[in-house]
């Protein structure tokens, strides 16, 4: 489907962000698309493109500042514990992402979904957890722990919709044992969340500029990554009640 394509800047406690917005000819919803600690780039941009050529208007933001481009992963982890060290401040730097994406023209009448890989993919649960109008929220290999968990106060009272975290069995960087009080929290909030496990996936399974890294059991898998895909485009189809496409092949994943 052919698209547009803009930078798009925004302000946000003084810092200006700058991030990456397609406009399909005919959208029928948007998405915030939230980087991995690396920051905005090429591979982001590839997850962009292919959900500008299913419909989707897209916002690939920059949560770091429109200056700062980590160049090792040293920095990067430096700059992204900023956020991951302080969770209500990165509660505030992704909805101020959302409301920039919700305000704009070419998406001000769209439902809204959210869709994060790994430091976005905590990042989108974050921005569900604050109470932002996410009609849905999905997190690859994302961060599942937070410092201001839900609780049962909370059932009832939340906008969002439902919510999809997808997860490689051997990911060590988000380990499963984070799994369990991520499902008991979502449970107890009452809110609609579900998780999809990769058996044969480690951490960074749809990044395919991922430098391998056997040490954090995090490698790029193109069968992984194209069955999440599927996985993903037939979350946000049903939650945004459109048809969905096939959805992917149940070998090899835990549902």
């Amino acid at each position: 489907m052919h698209h547009t394509s803009a930078m798009l800047r925004h302000t946000h406690d003084g810092t200006v962000l700058e991030g990456l917005l397609l406009v399909p000819q005919t959208p029928q919803a948007a998405v915030l698309l939230v980087h991995e600690f690396m920051g905005p780039g090429e591979y982001m941009h590839r997850h962009a493109e292919r959900l500008a050529a299913e419909g989707f208007v897209v916002f690939a933001c920059d949560l770091y500042g429109q200056d700062i481009r980590p160049a090792t992963p040293a920095e990067a982890s430096a700059v992204s514990h900023i956020y991951r060290d302080d969770r209500l401040r990165m509660r505030r730097r992704v909805r101020a992402a959302f409301d920039a994406l919700a305000s704009h023209p070419t998406a001000r009448s769209l439902p809204l979904c959210s869709l994060g890989f790994s430091f976005g993919g905590g990042a989108v649960l974050e921005l569900a957890r604050s109470g932002a109008p996410v009609a849905a929220t999905c997190s690859v290999y994302g961060y599942l722990s937070t410092s201001h968990p839900l609780t049962a106060e909370s059932a009832g009272t939340l906008p969002c919709g439902p919510i999809l975290a997808l997860h490689g069995a051997h990911d060590t960087v988000v380990p499963l044992s984070d799994l369990a009080p991520f499902v008991t929290e979502m449970r107890d909030a009452g809110l609609d969340a579900r998780t999809l496990i990769y058996a044969d996936a480690g951490h960074g399974f749809c990044n395919e500029l991922l430098v391998r890294d056997d040490a954090h059991n995090s490698w790029y898998c193109p069968t992984v990554a194209t069955r999440a895909w599927q996985d993903i485009l037939t979350f946000f189809r049903n939650a945004l009640g459109q048809t969905p496409t096939p959805p992917a092949s149940p070998h090899g994943a835990s549902r």
